[in-house]
């Protein structure tokens, strides 16, 4: 998998960080690092799992996703 030219391995991970870098860390200017740690946290446990839809997960949120296989 970490052979030169084998980019499978970073697929999950640059799935993950795109949209994070995207939205969020670069159109923020962090005056320390527990700061850049809280909003990072808030983006993804509040706005990435609660609130932005997934094209991958009929236009949902990975909540709302979920919970509907819950109500079942």
């Amino acid at each position: 998998m970490n052979r030169k030219g084998n980019c499978w391995d970073n697929t999950v991970s640059a799935g993950c960080f795109h949209p994070l870098k995207t939205e969020l860390m670069h159109q923020e200017q962090f005056k320390t690092n527990d700061e850049a740690k809280q909003t990072i946290y808030e983006s993804i446990k509040v706005f990435y799992n609660r609130e932005r839809s997934h094209s991958e997960n009929d236009e949902l949120s990975p909540v709302e996703y979920k919970n509907q296989f819950k109500a079942v």
